[in-house]
C-alpha cells in the first residue's frame, strides 16, 4: 500500500487489514489516517538491523529500534517482522530479531520467514519477551515444499 486512496479502495472491497511497508517508513502519519477506516499492519523488513524499503532494494536510515520508536506513536494494529536473509531459506526464523522487536514494542508482532518445520512453530509460539508474545506466524515455502501441512 502506498496511499490512503489505495487502502480505502481495498477496504471498500471488504479487505480487513492492509499492510504498509515503505509508505509507513516515509510517512508514519499515513498509519493513523488509514486506521480511521480499517486495520493497518506495518511490515518491518530488515537486512541485519536496518530496515529495507522499496521491495527490499534500498536500505533505510532506520534501525529497528528507531523505527519502532517512531511507528509505535501511530499505534499500528500489528507489525510483520521479516529478516530478509532468512525469508524463503527454510533455515529457521530469526529468533534474536523477533526477541528484540517483542522487547521494543507492546504492539502485536507477526513473525515471517525461515520456518521449515513444526518445531519452529512451537518455538515461535513459546517466544515471549516482557509479557509480549507473537500474535501470528506467516509460513510460506515450508508449505509449498510439503515439509508439513496445515493440519
Amino acid at each position: 500500500m502506498r496511499s490512503l486512496d489505495d487502502a480505502l479502495s481495498l477496504f471498500d472491497l471488504g479487505v480487513k487489514r492492509v499492510v504498509l511497508g515503505t509508505a509507513a517508513i516515509e510517512n508514519p502519519g499515513l498509519i493513523a489516517e488509514i486506521k480511521k477506516c480499517g486495520s493497518v499492519a506495518v511490515s518491518l523488513d530488515c537486512r541485519g538491523k536496518m530496515l529495507a524499503t522499496r521491495g527490499w532494494t534500498e536500505e533505510s536510515s532506520f534501525n529497528i529500534k528507531k523505527a519502532l520508536e517512531i511507528l509505535d506513536l501511530q499505534e499500528p494494529d500489528a507489525y510483520i517482522y521479516t529478516q530478509i536473509e532468512k525469508d524463503g531459506t527454510l533455515n529457521g526464523p530469526d529468533f534474536d530479531g523477533l526477541r528484540e522487536v517483542l522487547g521494543l514494542t507492546k504492539g502485536e508482532v507477526i513473525a515471517s520467514g525461515g520456518v521449515s518445520q513444526l518445531s519452529d512453530l512451537k518455538a515461535l509460539d513459546d517466544l515471549k519477551v516482557k509479557n509480549n508474545s507473537l500474535s501470528g506466524i506467516i509460513v510460506g515455502r515450508a508449505l509449498y515444499e510439503g515439509l508439513f501441512d496445515v493440519s
